[in-house]
């Protein structure tokens, strides 16, 4: 079953997504965000698809003021690390694995964000809405117009977890040479924050005092980025995709040993397998 959720906005969404990638909420956040109403609707985490699509994004002008904090009998202000937030209005294309009440999915959205962000209503006296759509690409119009996150699907692709060489690669692709051969026209370029490569074993390590919950195993794990595209969910591109093409855009979770990625073409473990 394929719903678009939408008429959503979200204000102090984090924009800066890892080391390597800000300006735009990570394709993670809206994993994140599936993954939270695909539980609270019966499912199992792990089966998240999405397809986020952008309607407007104001980047907030500063940054975060420090908060005071005795020291020596003054006040001090604590430093904080460099943040990026903004306002997003957003759409979500979500697959559920089964059929459920288009209710019961608008009421899964209740009290959840994204990024850091609460969602609420972005136009006035409309409500958050669930609708039931076809599975290929036409069912993205029943969108108001904006821009799908998509991976970048080409090959050879990109994706880098902090090494010089691969680094240059992920450039590369975003910068590509004005005469390079495309089969489609080009969407917008952009540096996504695309998942970790594990360091540590989950359960090798004990879980920390102020870990989230006392049976989460934890694991040291470090950033990877890769690229996509911002496409026009009126080009033909999206709108003339087939379900199964249409699938192959959706983020989802590919777990391999060492890597764990928000789509199988970022993963190194699954690539030469795509």
């Amino acid at each position: 079953m394929r719903v678009l959720l939408t008429n959503m906005r979200a204000s102090r969404v984090n924009l800066l997504q890892n080391d390597y990638a800000a300006g735009l909420p990570s394709p993670l956040a809206f994993m994140g965000l599936g993954s939270a109403i695909l539980h609270d609707l019966g499912f199992d985490r792990w089966e998240a698809r999405v397809l986020p699509v952008i309607h407007d994004l104001v980047v907030s002008a500063g940054r975060t003021k420090p908060s005071p904090e005795p020291a020596g009998g003054r006040l001090r202000n604590v430093e904080i690390p460099e943040d990026m937030v903004g306002t997003v209005d957003f759409s979500l294309a979500l697959d559920l694995p089964e059929d459920r009440n288009l209710g019961a999915v608008e009421q899964s959205l209740v009290g959840k964000r994204l990024a850091g962000g609460v969602i609420f209503p972005g136009l006035a006296g409309r409500r958050v809405e669930a609708i039931a759509v076809a599975s290929d690409g036409r069912g993205l119009s029943r969108l108001r117009r904006g821009r799908a996150i998509t991976p970048l699907l080409i090959a050879p692709t990109a994706t880098s977890f902090g090494e010089e060489m691969t680094i240059r690669a992920v450039k590369k692709l975003l910068h590509p040479q004005k005469d390079e051969s495309l089969d489609a026209p080009m969407g917008y370029r952009v540096p996504v924050a695309i998942g970790y490569r594990l360091l540590t074993r989950p359960g090798a390590n004990p879980i920390p005092v102020m870990a989230r919950d006392a049976h989460t195993p934890h694991v040291f794990a470090e950033p990877g980025v890769g690229v996509g595209e911002l496409i026009s969910i009126r080009s033909p591109r999206l709108t003339g995709l087939s379900s199964g093409e249409l699938s192959d855009v959706f983020w989802r979770w590919s777990v391999g040993t060492h890597h764990i990625t928000a789509h199988p073409l970022f993963n190194p473990e699954q690539q030469e397998t795509i």
